[in-house]
């Protein structure tokens, strides 16, 4: 009866053993999956900064692109313009005039996209993006003046 006894009492000591353990398993676990989705939340944020500063980067390097051809073109009107009347040919400067107007509505449509996409990241960038895309905002809209201004420079040569 002693044994009995016993083996009863180690069982029940064994099961309460086994169930704070599983107890504590179950908890380790909750942890464990807590600290993954952090771990999994804090990768995704970082992944979109990344994405968010190639962005700029690269809308940085588009407007780069386009005041450089802004510079070039107003170079080549202001050179255009210089020419004596007499030795142009004004067919061949209304075309040129007409295919500089085509390029510009093209910068113009771009840079709209462009300024869109930078309100974007404005909205949702982080502080250390945001500088950076107030910054191209306003190159954009200075960039965008500069090309309506050479556009209307332009229609007045060709009319």
């Amino acid at each position: 009866s002693d044994t009995v006894d016993t083996d009863t009492s180690d069982q029940l000591a064994m099961q309460s053993t086994l169930t704070v353990l599983a107890e504590r398993m179950a908890t380790i676990k909750m942890k464990a999956l807590g600290k993954k989705q952090l771990l999994e939340e804090r990768l995704n944020e970082q992944v979109e900064d990344q994405r968010q500063e190639q962005a700029l980067k690269m809308y940085c390097s588009e407007v780069d692109e386009l005041d450089n051809w802004l510079l070039m073109t107003k170079a080549a009107l202001d050179a255009t313009l210089q020419v004596p009347k007499e030795q142009v040919d004004m067919e061949e400067q209304l075309i040129d005039c007409q295919n500089m107007l085509v390029e510009i509505e093209q910068k113009v449509a771009f840079v709209s996209e462009l300024f869109m996409n930078s309100e974007n990241l404005l909205m949702q960038g982080k502080p250390q993006t945001r500088e950076q895309a107030e910054n191209l905002t306003e190159k954009l809209r200075n960039l965008k003046g500069s090309l309506t201004e050479l556009q209307r420079m332009l229609q007045d040569r060709s009319i």
